[in-house]
């Protein structure tokens, strides 16, 4: 997928690669999730491409290298320091680049709609129910 990117980075391809490397699950094992190191070589791949102007973009590449404090989910700091010199010249760098260097830092809300589909709840818990189906449960 990042080989056909390299020939045509549309926003579509750039959202589905950052659904599949995503370094925080909505739910499911950690073990599911697309190994650091494979997912460091697809943004040593992005960085040498040329993406489109457009957020996409740079969504995916926060997506891609967000800090999340786990060596095992973090891809490696040299990698995100590339993709932090990158994005520093985006007009988003205030609200993106916290999420590269804080660990915890929540995605913002921009990206999370653009990721999920819709912007997550901002309080409460994410549960599922007998069927499966994931939905909020307001914060009491």
């Amino acid at each position: 997928m990042v080989e056909s990117l390299q020939r045509d980075a549309n926003t579509t391809a750039l959202w589905a690669l950052a659904r599949l490397g995503t370094r925080h699950l909505i739910y499911g094992p950690l073990d599911s999730l697309v190994p650091a190191e494979e997912v460091g070589g697809w943004l040593k791949n992005l960085l040498g491409t040329k993406l489109p102007k457009h957020p996409a973009s740079d969504y995916v590449l926060t997506v891609l290298a967000q800090r999340t404090g786990d060596r095992g989910r973090d891809v490696p700091d040299n990698i995100r320091q590339q993709v932090i010199g990158r994005l520093r010249r985006s007009d988003e760098s205030e609200t993106l680049l916290p999420v590269l260097e804080h660990p915890g830092t929540p995605l913002p809300p921009e990206i999370s709609k653009w990721l999920h589909g819709e912007p997550m709840p901002a309080a409460g818990a994410l549960l599922a129910d007998q069927t499966g189906i994931v939905y909020a449960e307001p914060e009491q």
